[in-house]
């Protein structure tokens, strides 16, 4: 008895087998978590070229874009940052579950006094206008992060332009 379990521990057959049974599932839990994570960043780029878009539309729309006659734009601003498009065509979410609920719209005045005596900004008024457009979204997870317990990451996203006004 002792001999034949000498000769088996002796003996190499099997043993890649046996080392590829091992690390196996080390490798999957890998790729798998590469592939959650791109697919998060892949989100984490299409939500920030939307708010940047917005933000870009909106500042380009009027000098106060945050003034109550602009809720229109507005309302195109975040369907642009969603769906890629105004509104008037049928079109596809630009991330699944992210819609104009999660998006936030703000203005800031910035003086013109800061730039002391000499005009330093283009642009006509006393005040500039910069618009933020900020989002918090956090993605429906593919799974694999719920497998550790770790909870799925939040997407927060800003964007700040300065207000060009019409045909700037």
């Amino acid at each position: 008895m002792l001999a034949t379990f000498r000769a088996f521990c002796r003996d190499r057959r099997g043993t890649a087998l046996l080392e590829g049974a091992i690390v196996a599932p080390f490798l999957v839990v890998l790729c798998f978590g590469v592939y959650e994570y791109s697919w998060y960043f892949y989100r984490q780029h299409l939500v920030s070229t939307g708010v940047r878009d917005a933000a870009r539309f909106l500042a380009r729309t009027s000098f106060t874009p945050c003034d109550g006659g602009n809720a229109a734009n507005a309302t195109m601003a975040k369907s642009i940052a969603t769906t890629k498009v105004t509104g008037a065509l049928p079109a596809g979410q630009r991330v699944p579950g992210w819609d104009a609920a999660n998006i936030s719209i703000s203005c800031r005045v910035v003086a013109r006094t800061v730039c002391g005596t000499a005009q330093c900004v283009l642009g006509t008024g006393s005040n500039l206008q910069i618009v933020q457009v900020s989002t918090s979204y956090t993605p429906v997870s593919l799974g694999f992060t719920s497998l550790f317990g770790l909870p799925a990451p939040s997407l927060t996203v800003s964007h700040e332009e300065r207000a060009l006004g019409p045909g700037s």
